[in-house]
This record gives C-alpha cells, sequence and structure tokens, in this order.
C-alpha cells in the first residue's frame, strides 16, 4: 500500500490526476483540446503479406466562437508518413470551419478532414466527430461523419493517459468498401468515439478495421487501427478515483511481488551454493603447485629430449588434478560446519570465532570444503565497514573464487599466492616454466604474526585501564573513527556480544584508548588496539597490551597471538619486549593496479 501511495503522489507531481468531476459547462471562446494520432496498417495476407505502414500525427483543436446555434473552430495538424519499403512522407494543415450545434452537421465550405474517403461528400452531409450534446441518453442515435453511431454509455469507464476517466461511449459498426492505392478491399470496421461528459468535447477515438480482397487482382488482406487520445485539454475530464486507487495499488502489489520475486532469484543465484572443479596439490606438498621448482628438468633433461621432458611434466602434474570443492555463504553462526582446518597455519581456532563476530556485524562469510572429504580448505570474511577482508586458502585458483564470490578487492592472507598455468604447450615450454612464478595479487602491505608462549603473569595500571561496558560503545566508536578514519561501531559492538575481552583506557575523564582479544579454548589472540594521538607517548597502549594479557593468563590461555604491520615499529616494540616472537606473516592483498590512500585495519 506504501508504494502505491507513492504512486499515486508521483501521478499528482506529474499533473495526470485530474479532479473528480467537472460541472457541467458550454465549450467557450479558448476551449482547446491537443491530441496524439497513430494509424497503423499491418497483420498482412496475401500481396500485403509482411507490409506495414504508419502515420502519426499531433495537433491542436480551438473553439473561436460558440454558440447560440453554431461553433466555429480552428485545427493545426502536422503528420508523418512511413512504411516498410523506408517511403516516407510529411505534410501540415491549417484550417478554420464550423458547424451547427443542433443536427451537428459542417456548415463551412470546408471540413477538419483530409480523408478522400469523406471528400466525396459536401460538408454538409457530414456530421462533426468533435462535440456531442452532453445530454444525450444511452441509446440516442448520432450522424458522426457518414454513419449513424450509438450511444452505448453515458458513465463508460475510459483508461486514458494513464488513469481511468469516466466519458460517454458513442460506437458504430459496419461494413464498407474501398478501391483506392490499397486495392479493391470489404471491410468491416468497430468505430469507438469517447467524450466529455461534463462539456460534450472529444476525448479519445479507437477504430478497428480488416478488409479482405485484392491488390492488383491477387488476394490481399489487413488490419488497420487508429488511436487518438488526448494529450491536453482545456476541460478536465472526469477521473475515477476509487478505480484508480484500486487498480494502483494492485499494480503496485504486482510490481512490489516481482521485483520482490526478481530480486529473490537474483539473490539466490549470487549467494547460491555451488560446486567448482580446482587444482589442487596433494596435502603436505606446500600451497599450490609450483612448476617453477622443476625448471631445473630443462638443464637435465637438454633442450632436444622433449618428449623425456613431457613425460616429467605429466608426472609432476599427477595428483594434481582437477578436485571438487563445495563453496557456500555460512548465513548463521550455528551453521559453521565442523570441518577439519586446512585452509590456515596460524588462525585454525578462531575461525568459528570470527564467523559468529561477522555475523554479528551482517558482514560475509562463505567457505570451501571438499565435496566428497571433510576438510576446510578455504574461508573468506568480509567486512562492509572497514571495506575489508580476509581469505584464508592456500591455492590461489581457490582463493580467487572464494575474494569473488565474497566480493573483496583487499584482502588479508597467510599466503602469498602465485599464479600457476592450467595447462602445458609443445613449443616454449623452457620460457613458460622460466615466467611461471608470477604473483597472483599485488602487496598493499605485511604484517607480521608474533606468538608468546606461555603467557606470563603481568601488571598493568588498573587506574589508567578498566574493562568496557556497553555504555561506552558510542565512545569507543567515536574515537576507532577518529584512530582509523573509518567507522568500527558494528564490529566494536560484534567483540563486545562475542564475549571478546574489551578494555578501555580513560584519562582525564574521557576514554582515550581501547583494546580487544579473544580466547578459543586455550588459545588467545589481541586485537583491534587504538589510542587517541593527542594522547600517544605515554605509556596507554602497552597498559592495553598488558590489561588484555593478563585477563588471558587468568582465564587459562596457554599462549597468545597477535598480527602487527611491519611499519607499526611502536608495537613491534612493546610485543616483543613482552617476549612475543615472530612464528610467520600475514599479507594484504589487493587486486588494485594502482595504490590508494586506504586504512587497512586487522579486524
Amino acid at each position: 500500500m506504501t508504494t502505491a501511495i507513492a504512486l499515486v503522489a508521483l501521478m499528482l507531481a506529474m499533473g495526470l490526476l485530474m479532479p473528480l468531476a467537472a460541472a457541467a459547462s458550454q465549450p467557450k471562446e479558448g476551449t482547446f483540446f491537443e491530441y496524439k494520432y497513430t494509424e497503423r496498417i499491418g497483420d498482412g495476407t496475401g500481396e500485403y503479406y509482411g507490409w506495414w505502414d504508419k502515420t502519426k500525427a499531433e495537433g491542436r483543436y480551438e473553439v473561436l466562437a460558440w454558440g447560440p446555434d453554431m461553433a466555429r473552430m480552428t485545427v493545426h495538424q502536422t503528420w508523418r508518413y512511413t512504411s516498410y519499403d523506408a517511403g516516407s512522407d510529411s505534410g501540415s494543415l491549417d484550417r478554420w470551419f464550423s458547424f451547427n450545434l443542433t443536427d451537428r452537421l459542417y456548415t463551412s465550405p470546408q471540413t477538419d478532414l483530409d480523408d478522400p474517403l469523406y471528400n466525396q461528400y459536401a460538408p454538409d452531409e457530414l456530421g462533426q466527430w468533435l462535440w456531442v450534446p452532453p445530454s444525450v441518453r444511452e441509446g440516442d442515435s448520432l450522424y458522426i461523419l457518414a454513419e449513424n453511431s450509438t450511444v452505448t454509455d453515458t458513465d463508460h469507464l475510459l483508461w486514458s493517459r494513464w488513469v481511468p476517466r469516466r466519458v460517454i461511449e458513442v460506437v458504430v459498426t459496419g461494413t464498407w468498401q474501398r478501391d483506392d492505392d490499397y486495392g479493391v478491399f470489404d471491410y468491416t470496421y468497430t468505430d469507438r468515439l469517447y467524450f466529455d461528459k461534463a462539456t460534450g468535447m472529444f476525448v479519445a477515438e479507437h477504430y478497428d478495421e480488416y478488409d479482405d480482397g485484392t491488390w492488383e487482382g491477387l488476394p490481399a488482406g489487413f488490419h488497420r487501427t487508429i488511436e487518438i487520445d488526448l494529450t491536453d485539454s482545456s476541460y478536465k475530464v472526469e477521473v475515477d478515483w476509487g478505480v484508480a486507487i484500486v487498480a494502483y495499488a494492485k499494480a503496485a502489489l504486482w510490481i512490489t511481488l516481482v521485483v520482490l520475486l526478481l530480486g529473490s532469484l537474483a539473490y539466490w543465484s549470487r549467494w547460491r551454493a555451488r560446486t567448482i572443479g580446482v587444482r589442487m596439490k596433494p596435502e603436505g606438498e606446500g600451497h599450490g603447485f609450483d612448476a617453477a621448482q622443476h625448471t631445473d628438468t630443462m638443464g637435465i633433461y637438454g633442450p632436444g629430449n622433449v618428449a623425456r621432458l613431457k613425460e616429467t611434466i605429466q608426472e609432476m602434474e599427477r595428483g594434481h588434478g582437477v578436485t571438487d570443492v563445495r563453496m557456500m555463504r555460512i548465513w548463521r553462526a550455528g551453521k559453521f560446519p565442523l570441518l577439519e582446518n586446512s585452509a590456515t597455519d596460524q588462525f585454525g581456532e578462531f575461525l568459528e570465532h570470527w564467523a559468529r563476530k561477522s555475523l554479528l556485524c551482517g558482514d560475509r562469510v562463505a567457505i570451501a570444503r571438499e565435496e566428497r572429504g571433510k576438510r576446510l580448505i578455504g574461508i573468506a570474511y568480509y567486512n562492509k565497514e572497514g571495506r575489508i577482508g580476509t581469505v584464508l586458502c592456500r591455492n590461489t585458483e581457490l582463493n580467487e573464487y572464494l575474494r569473488q564470490f565474497v566480493g573483496c578487492k583487499d584482502f588479508f592472507s597467510e599466503t602469498n599466492h602465485v599464479i600457476t598455468p592450467p595447462s602445458w604447450a609443445d613449443r616454449g615450454l623452457k620460457t613458460k616454466l622460466g615466467k611461471i612464478q608470477n604473483a597472483a595479487y599485488n602487496i598493499f602491505e605485511t604484517h607480521n604474526v608474533y606468538r608468546l608462549e606461555p603467557v606470563p603473569e603481568v601488571a598493568f595500571d588498573a587506574g589508567l585501564v578498566r574493562p568496557m561496558r556497553e555504555g561506552d560503545l558510542r565512545e569507543v566508536s567515536a574515537l576507532a573513527k577518529r584512530v582509523y578514519r573509518s567507522p568500527a561501531k558494528r564490529w566494536i559492538r560484534a567483540c563486545l556480544r562475542s564475549g571478546d575481552l574489551c578494555y578501555v583506557a580513560v584519562a582525564d575523564g574521557r576514554i582515550v584508548g581501547f583494546g580487544m582479544a579473544c580466547m578459543e579454548g586455550t588459545h588467545g589472540r589481541l586485537h583491534t588496539l587504538g589510542v587517541d594521538p593527542a594522547y600517544r607517548g605515554r605509556g596507554i597502549a602497552k597498559q592495553l597490551h598488558r590489561a588484555r594479557l593478563e585477563a588471558m593468563r587468568r582465564m587459562g590461555a596457554t599462549d597468545v597471538i597477535d598480527e602487527i604491520a611491519d611499519w607499526n615499529l611502536a608495537s613491534i616494540r612493546i610485543s616483543t619486549l613482552s617476549g612475543f616472537k615472530p612464528v610467520g606473516k600475514v599479507y594484504v592483498e589487493t587486486v588494485r593496479r594502482r595504490r590508494i590512500k586506504k586504512n587497512i585495519v586487522r579486524r
């Protein structure tokens, strides 16, 4: 219903809806209407098969004088004719004419018509088609042009200019003959004319004609239609508001249903689970098939022994065949699969925890698992707030599938991915092997992974650092935005609600720093640290670091990991002085070709 109301409001703004009803009134000097005229001939048979022509026109009628017994009007019209064989013509018409208001016959020496069919009649033998008395009753007979017509309805519902209007309907049906440029035909026709209930002035015409006869003595036939509709008028034709509201409400409902259906289909197509074929290396043989390691075979077998070289390549590729991988999006934390981790070396304990926090943020989580196995071989997260992803997958080809699936351009990865060729050619094999070690992505920056084991007891300034509360969310989020220069409110809320250890530093009566950590079993991880730039250099980051370590130690942590950008010397110093040792790397890979100014925040 909201959509329907919006549509009606739009129609009002466009001036399409007219007042509910207009009081009965006589046309007068200045009364006018403008119209569009379309005549089509098509649906040909016999010699007219494939033929079509079209005439389009637009014009304006205006009253010069009205009453007491006669009306005088002018007409201006421009038209253009085209046909299937590219024949075309155009012209214009400017005339004045008059007609009697009693018998409705033309009284001027000329009419507004330019049709050979009616040119054979004297003007006073034709009834004008522009006006009928508003007082006509259903069943009355009216002489229009050269035919008697019947008033079939004085309250007819006509859809015109996108709204339902109440009008007088006049219908004439019959048969006629033509012998003209089109040929010799008998035809049947139905002409429906519509007039304003208040003034009797013209509103619309719908004409249908079916011709059957001959052209140059050969059988032929065609269908002719004429549509005339007002584009503007000085009289306001009555609108049936009840019908309009119901019709547009129904249309809005159908449009909404169709949009929802198409949207659902598009959404399903985008996020449906899918099975893909990926070239995988057997477990235990590294991060992917790296043929560059075998380039020395060229020296062993020599450039002339191509057959032996190809045999070696085939041996290398055995066991590196295509594996069916199931890739799917995770929608609920409770649906995270219990699978053997083969996606990451350093972060296996935290995969489900990250998924839970990402889903609390409304972010995307996707996994890749063996179709017929129990191994998790890839996982991807995309943080929409920070516009940064995490893709943990050793295989480059599968990594790219996951990256595109969650829709990230920049992402954290545990693997520096390289491109491997999908196949080998007979010629240029040595060159290809030599060039195979190519990076799959550009590197935005590099982070070091540090581990502390065991976790020692440490002291921290409890007067400066305290646990974060729900009421601190707004202030911490504002501080995080200043520090990171990107929003982080949803992420910080998710950290609180997922049970992370969250601490804040309070100085001068306000929060000047924050830090988070998480625990999975006996394994801990430090993450998300920020200090107000105005308070840096006062040891606040160190106290937040110590507070989190001590909290995890008391909860039974046996080891803690931390990831720090290699340019962040201050944080590296704090960690190394606490006993953390480097154990690995994390890369920020990107598909961008140019380096952009962007804050990369590890979530």
